[in-house]
């Protein structure tokens, strides 16, 4: 009897349709039953919905007898109705709680049935979470986002959620129960928030937007006239982690002020640092830099930095890359531990440290973006003189050598190692001696 793929072992089966496409998927379920067994489990596992209409069927499928798999299958969802205009009270006063309650109770119906869930996603404009999460238990939940006003027991049920995301302003927001989000890791949201949840936990890492609110402007730096900024700094400092908060991502939206930078080199031991904020002129970001790279030296265990503003005005594309490698050259003498850094142009470069501590090499997966950024830098500056070369050639065979070959850097370095040992005899005698 000839071989068919419904005699293939489960786990082979289940391997092979994990490359299909939703369409695919969508056709095999309907091949038979085995095969509709196998690709609901993958159609149902990652679900993410921003329209009432498709939460709706949605919730209706996953809360009708008889569709238990799907159910089951399902282990990230979010529902996004940020914006939708048809959840939003008909009159003023009206209660949307009431209004929409049958709704509310179908999104109950159906996340009662997702046992398995690990993320969890809930943007609602008003509060709802009362209804769509009534007697919802989820063993497995580590991930849970949604806007907040008060913890509620839906977090006393769950201890082992480590990563929590608000996804509101936090305003009206109670500090949560002492006993709730006892393994807490990662927090994100609003930066007025930390003091109500960080203390206490053993929070490592947080990502943070800072809202856009008053400013005032003191002697050259902007200042933040209406939260308070130790306040949040130093709830972040009293995470119980081993370590403390160890990485740190801020959302400014706003320019971001250097006096919050300073406050975190101070009181915190990052270890990775990012920072994102507004656009600004090319010639705001050079002066943001140069005050960044004064402050460097204060992050005593810093391993990793990134800066990225929204695209730059008058920025100059030609001289971006050049600029960027020899900023990061500099902050290296500033911040000794620095070994990974991305700044506007999203190339993450590397320290390559059984070199020079200048050694920098750009990691990126596209060879095309790698050999540009790689001959716009390094390349370009080994043809200065006699010792560069040398430098350059000596650095490049010693990183090269201590690749694995499987490794997409491998490849994207090995014609650049090929040529600097083909050119080396040719070109360095013409070079001038330093």
């Amino acid at each position: 009897m000839p071989m068919t793929l419904n005699h293939l072992a489960a786990e082979i089966l289940l391997e092979v349709i994990s490359y299909a496409s939703p369409l695919d998927l969508l056709s095999l379920s309907t091949v038979s039953r085995l095969f509709h067994s196998v690709a609901t489990k993958f159609l149902y596992r990652h679900i993410e919905l921003r329209s009432f209409r498709r939460v709706f069927r949605c919730c209706t499928a996953l809360a009708r007898a008889g569709n238990e798999d799907a159910a089951l299958a399902v282990r990230t969802l979010s529902f996004d109705f940020f914006g939708q205009s048809i959840l939003n009270p008909p009159r003023p006063g009206s209660d949307p709680s009431t209004l929409f309650a049958p709704f509310f109770r179908l999104i109950n119906a159906a996340l009662s049935k997702t046992t398995l869930l690990r993320s969890l996603v809930l943007r609602l404009p008003h509060d709802a979470h009362g209804i769509c999460l009534s007697q919802c238990t989820f063993p497995s939940l580590t991930h849970y986002g949604a806007t907040f006003t008060d913890g509620g027991d839906f977090l006393e049920r769950h201890p082992q959620i480590v990563n929590i995301t608000v996804l509101n302003d936090g305003s009206g927001v109670r500090a949560f129960n002492e006993t709730v989000l006892p393994r807490l890791a990662v927090f994100s949201g609003p930066a007025e928030m930390v003091t109500r949840i960080v203390p206490g936990r053993p929070v490592h890492c947080a990502k943070l937007w800072w809202p856009l609110r008053a400013w005032v402007q003191t002697q050259g730096d902007m200042e933040s006239d209406s939260w308070d900024t130790d306040a949040v700094i130093a709830a972040l400092s009293q995470s119980n982690a081993p370590q403390g908060v160890a990485a740190l991502e801020n959302l400014f939206l706003d320019w971001p002020p250097l006096h919050v930078l300073t406050s975190l080199a101070t009181s915190l031991n990052l270890r990775a640092l990012f920072i994102h904020s507004r656009h600004i002129s090319y010639e705001a970001y050079q002066s943001f830099l140069t005050k960044l790279g004064a402050v460097l030296p204060q992050f005593t265990q810093l391993n990793e930095l990134g800066v990225n503003f929204l695209p730059l005005i008058g920025q100059a594309e030609g001289k971006q890359l050049a600029e960027e490698f020899n900023t990061i050259r500099h902050w290296v003498t500033l911040c000794p531990t620095l070994n990974v850094c991305a700044l506007q142009s999203s190339i993450k470069w590397i320290r390559f440290r059984m070199t020079s501590p200048s050694y920098w090499i750009p990691l990126h997966l596209d060879p095309k973006i790698f050999n540009r950024v790689f001959t716009n830098t390094l390349w370009r500056e080994a043809f200065e003189s006699r010792q560069a070369w040398d430098s350059f050639h000596h650095n490049t065979i010693l990183l090269f050598a201590h690749l694995h070959p499987g490794t997409a850097l491998f490849a994207a370095i090995y014609p650049h190692v090929v040529m600097v040992e083909a050119l080396t005899e040719v070109v360095r005698p013409g070079l001038p001696e330093s």
